[in-house]
């Protein structure tokens, strides 16, 4: 029950991304084209899962050479829709060779389908259906525009070069944050890091940091007892209504050995 809800759901956001893209560029509303006739519906339908399912088969065994590598998850979406290109134009040219009738019958809505299956196809080469927990170890504010010497590109980070250059993206963090946890953060631990806008001033972003749950960990250990951090370091813009007391040589316990 759990895959076929997972289906169904993506088949329904792909419907509504198409639906909006179409409307958007082309001033077409897609379901309401399809739904103008039963027939259309089921050959929409049918169209979406032949081709769907074909595909699917196909990428099956590019993702065992591609997803091993560093980048491979970056192109599966455009493998996938290459693949359904290439079954697309096969597709066509097998009904307009052995059946011209249906041919001619589906041949203004077959597009329509084409486009929805890589739509859901890449939706679901992009996601990750695994269930993980995260503790939270920092937050703080950011300065979204900040070009000073306080800018942290907080964001742009998939892989650390070394444990030197994790250690300093976290411990970055400790000290930006608003309060000290006693969630530790250890070398090869999984990070999430999520940003939101802030009224603390124009350009600010809440930045919630967590990391995964290690295989054996009490999910709950160290997210209690929180204390406020009484040396945050914050983007240069909040000292321009509040006092500056960030104080770089104040004593610091930083992450990692």
């Amino acid at each position: 029950m759990e895959v076929i809800a997972k289906i169904v759901s993506a088949a329904m956001v792909s419907v509504f991304v198409q639906n909006a893209i179409f409307d958007r560029a082309f001033g077409s509303n897609v379901g309401i084209y399809a739904s103008r006739k039963n027939s259309t519906v089921i050959g929409f339908t049918l169209g979406i899962t032949a081709m769907t399912t074909l595909a699917s088969i196909v990428s099956f065994f590019v993702d065992q050479a591609m997803l091993p590598t560093e980048f491979g998850w970056l192109f599966m979406p455009l493998i996938y829709s290459a693949v359904i290109s290439v079954l697309y134009i096969l597709g066509l040219l097998g009904l307009w060779r052995f059946f011209p009738k249906i041919f001619r019958k589906i041949r203004k809505y077959v597009h329509l389908a084409i486009f929805n299956c890589a739509v859901i196809g890449a939706l679901f080469l992009n996601s990750n259906y695994e269930t993980y927990v995260f503790k939270i170890y920092a937050y703080f504010i950011a300065d979204a525009e900040d070009t000073t010497d306080t800018r942290f590109d907080y964001w742009n980070r998939i892989n650390f070069d070394d444990e030197t250059a994790f250690y300093d993206y976290v411990n970055e963090v400790k000290r930006r944050t608003l309060r000290n946890t006693s969630v530790d953060v250890k070398y090869g631990d999984q990070l999430l890091t999520l940003s939101t806008c802030n009224g603390a001033f124009s350009t600010a972003r809440l930045v919630i940091c967590a990391r995964m749950v290690r295989a054996g960990e009490d999910p709950h250990a160290g997210t209690t007892g929180s204390t406020p951090n009484t040396n945050i370091k914050w983007p240069s813009v909040y000292y321009y209504g509040n006092e500056n007391t960030y104080d770089p040589n104040a004593p610091f316990v930083p992450y990692g050995p």
